[in-house]
């Protein structure tokens, strides 16, 4: 038992038929039950009564055979009555220390500090702080900003110095190049390379040029991440015998991975242009927009350098700097929307807005802070000037009698046949422990299903992958993909959702065989922009597109007044067309929220694209 007094097990013997009920433990009058008779792998199923009494969300049930999972991820599959605190069962934080207006913070890993804001209906309306440090210039990022601690790094040193870090950074393909390929203009020549965490980075490559003209952004060099194009940087002039060209693109990265580095000519720029390549070996490059289906066909004399984080010195972290680094969120927004998730609004017991600050070992003054809002007792406006540090707790969660179905903790009994001892604790409580018999074939049980990463906005086929011992026969699956949109029920293992929004979601899948549950599992599906599907959309709708061209123009004469009234191939080019420049010109803005290219690619989703025109006699 928590030695602390401040957590309490109960537990309430129950007879169920078909289940046994043996329980013995040191807490209070423990009980439950749970199934005696197993297949090898198959889920344990039962129940538990439990009362929980401020006990930490994050508090584990384990087994005997060595299953694990949290307590908060079992209570979050059904609706079990409990109540968190914070309301939002996430972590909750504690102020400590003197509440200052300037506020110096030794930092050696992670700290916190944090605004306390007081108030009923309180809303944020405008937000910005000032920041020193003494870190010096470094190779490694000496400061990150992790605001309302969700996990998401919103601001790191984007000052950079011309000083190199590391050596040249070449794609896993990097040889020898003896071959030169004239630059098309507005084609996009590009390498993938894996680049490091770095505030900067040189792009190199090598060219020739046989002309005389030469003006400051002709050509260009761009990197490419994540479905768009997030810094670009204009090269110098290449010699009429070929010569390294290069520039600095300012682009802050924060999770090292592969890129792609490409160089481009611009439409305006004089002819004359060759690239350095090769066509044997060993492919890590491709022309054209890259994607997540992009096929390597060539390889490009083009590198990149890392530079080297600059002294820290001072910065604000506002609304304007802010959005440079968080794809154009706004700081004020995100803090109004944690005050209205976190405390729906009720502060008149004091919220605690709290910032992550991990970095290099350092001083940190934190001053100039100013956080307006309204509230009740200000409908007028007030700020808040001062800060205090916070530390960070677990969530704790109360409750009456629950019973926990034991199969929302998603245990397996061992693939070995024979008598077992089943225990299961809380904490390192035992709260029930039973003999179970392993005996028989594996049923059928689901491992993974496929695609985890999904484009919002883009019809996508999700399947399920299972194993099976037993002859299993017209099973059915039931899927509800934690959208609110209802459960779907598929009898093969393939079913078509379409996601709405961005965010992370629980999928839920359930085996089933007349009518009788045989397995289910939850995964985590992340909806993601649809900046790459969109362009690979209109690259397969144009395809199609020149498919329908070529079987109009086969018709017979006597048919194309028909088909022109059923359909109109220039005015389906034309909208297609029409949505291709548009998502040019989102990409090429640098600006562009994750929210418009949703819309765009509900209008691809919703864009009439015949398959294919087929002449058939009819009898």
């Amino acid at each position: 038992m928590d030695k602390r007094g401040i957590a309490k097990i109960s537990c309430i013997f129950l007879l169920v038929v078909l289940f046994i009920g043996l329980v013995m433990g040191a807490i209070g009058n423990p009980g439950g039950g749970i199934e005696s008779s197993y297949s090898l792998g198959e889920k344990i199923k039962g129940f538990v009564n439990i009362s929980l009494e401020s006990k930490n969300t994050n508090s584990k049930f384990e087994d005997s055979f060595g299953n694990s999972i949290s307590l908060i991820d079992v209570l979050k599959k059904r609706s079990y009555n409990y109540s968190c605190n914070p309301a939002n069962c996430e972590s909750g934080y504690t102020t400590s220390g003197n509440e200052e207006s300037q506020k110096t913070v030794p930092i050696s890993g992670d700290k916190f500090i944090g605004l306390k804001l007081n108030g009923a209906n309180l809303h944020v309306s405008s937000a910005s702080l000032g920041f020193s440090s003494n870190a010096g210039s470094s190779c490694n990022s000496q400061l990150s900003l992790d605001v309302l601690d969700d996990g998401k790094i919103n601001w790191e040193n984007p000052k950079y110095t011309n000083d190199a870090c590391g050596s040249e950074l070449k794609s896993s393909c990097y040889n020898t190049f003896s071959e030169w390929a004239s630059i098309d203009n507005n084609e996009l020549y590009c390498e993938q390379i894996n680049l490091p965490k770095a505030p900067a980075f040189e792009l190199k490559t090598k060219l020739k040029y046989s002309g005389s003209s030469f003006n400051n952004g002709d050509i260009k060099a761009f990197i490419w991440d994540n479905g768009g194009f997030i810094a670009e940087c204009n090269l110098t002039q290449p010699t009429s015998s070929g010569s390294d060209v290069s520039c600095n693109a300012a682009y802050s990265n924060k999770d090292a991975g592969n890129s792609y580095v490409c160089i481009k000519k611009e439409s305006s720029a004089a002819s004359g242009y060759q690239l350095n390549y090769r066509t044997t070996g060993s492919f890590c490059g491709a022309p054209g927009v890259p994607s997540s289906s992009t096929q390597h066909v060539a390889d490009y004399n083009i590198i990149a350098s890392a530079k080297k984080y600059d002294t820290l010195g001072s910065f604000n972290l506002d609304e304007q700097n802010y959005s440079k680094q968080n794809d154009g969120d706004s700081l004020t927004q995100g803090l109004d929307i944690y005050i209205t998730e976190n405390y729906n609004r009720d502060c008149s017991s004091g919220c605690v807005i709290p910032i992550k600050l991990s970095g290099v070992s350092q001083d940190l003054t934190v001053n100039n802070i100013n956080l307006e809002y309204t509230s009740d007792g200000a409908p007028g406006g007030a700020s808040k000037n001062t800060i205090f540090e916070v530390s960070k707790s677990p969530a704790t969660v109360s409750s009456g009698f629950l019973k926990i179905d034991l199969s929302d903790l998603s245990f397996r009994v061992p693939n070995q046949q024979g008598e077992k001892t089943f225990t299961l604790n809380l904490d390192g409580v035992k709260i029930i422990e039973s003999k179970i018999n392993i005996t028989g074939e594996r049923k059928l049980q689901i491992l993974q299903i496929y695609p985890r990463i999904i484009a919002v906005a883009q019809p996508t086929t999700f399947m399920v992958f299972t194993e099976s011992d037993a002859n299993n026969t017209n099973i059915e699956y039931k899927w509800n993909f934690g959208d609110n949109t209802g459960d779907k029920t598929s009898t093969s293992n393939k079913v078509s959702h379409t996601y709405s929004s961005l965010g992370n979601y629980s999928v839920s899948v359930k085996a089933i065989e007349k009518g009788q549950e045989i397995d289910s599992k939850t995964f985590i599906v992340d909806a993601i922009s649809p900046k790459e599907a969109i362009n690979e959309t209109i690259a397969d709708y144009k395809k199609r597109l020149e498919l329908l061209t070529n079987q109009a123009n086969n018709l017979s004469a006597l048919y194309q007044p028909a088909l022109r009234e059923l359909i109109d191939l220039q005015e389906v080019n034309s909208e297609l067309s029409s949505i291709e420049t548009e998502y040019r010109q989102l990409i090429a803005r640098g600006d562009t929220s994750d929210s418009e290219y949703v819309t765009l690619m509900k209008t691809l989703a919703d864009f009439n694209m015949p398959i294919s025109i087929q002449n058939r006699q009819v009898t």
